[in-house]
């Protein structure tokens, strides 16, 4: 799994949170990412929440700021040594497809920024659901998006899901969906890269564009919340 391979490398975890956030228009991603998270969770305070592939734990100091009791698991130790400095939680490295935990151990599940580096997430929405009582959060990237033209020459490979791709994923792991939030008309990398002022105009168009039918349809990210049946 190439992605799951570039995140493990020691200068790509200690660089993480800079390049992809230190800009202006990636301070607007990780702000957006985190509304529509809290949004889809609702209120967590007192809950057990797992994240998979929690990284350097920027999802997970949210979820703890806002009281819950928060597990991080990721493959990478180097991007979970971030995650220690800024989180009370426990983290734990470990396979997302075969999850140390018993059945129905946690409140919520959550998984961002990870389905994109799964060849097969069958395996691993299927052991989400297993620990989860109530529901599982995730985002995926879209294959009817800008996405399309740049992927191929991202480090990570990101693989793209139509929502047909998505409702069968979750028919097969027995989930129900619940809610969906269509976002970012422009790619996380067009933001990144802009000019802080460029930036700026890029949010406020894109904005007013994802909230219209043809701005969803070609929305870069969905983000989900399934029900456990």
């Amino acid at each position: 799994m190439r992605g799951r391979a570039w995140y493990q490398e020691e200068e790509v975890a200690e660089s993480y949170e800079d390049e992809r956030f230190g800009s202006r228009g990636g301070a607007l991603i990780n702000r957006r990412e985190t509304e529509v998270l809290l949004s889809l969770l609702g209120d967590v305070e007192g809950t057990r929440v797992l994240e998979v592939a929690t990284g350097t734990g920027r999802f997970a100091e949210t979820m703890e700021r806002e009281g819950a009791d928060v597990v991080g698991l990721d493959v990478s130790m180097e991007m979970m040594e971030q995650g220690f400095e800024r989180c009370g939680g426990l983290f734990v490295r470990g396979d997302g497809s075969r999850l140390p935990f018993r059945e129905d151990r946690f409140d919520v599940v959550v998984a961002m920024r990870f389905l994109h580096l799964i060849p097969d997430p069958r395996p691993f929405v299927e052991e989400m659901k297993r620990v989860s009582r109530s529901s599982v959060v995730f985002d995926t990237f879209n294959s009817r998006s800008g996405r399309i033209l740049y992927n191929r020459f991202l480090p990570m490979g990101s693989r793209l899901y139509g929502e047909e791709d998505v409702t069968e994923l979750l028919r097969e792991a027995g989930l129900g969906r619940v809610r969906r939030r269509d976002e970012f008309l422009f790619p996380f990398g067009g933001y990144r890269f802009a000019p802080d002022l460029l930036a700026d105009a890029m949010e406020t168009v894109d904005e007013a564009l994802v909230s219209t039918g043809p701005g969803r349809a070609l929305s870069s990210v969905t983000y989900w919340k399934a029900s456990v049946k």
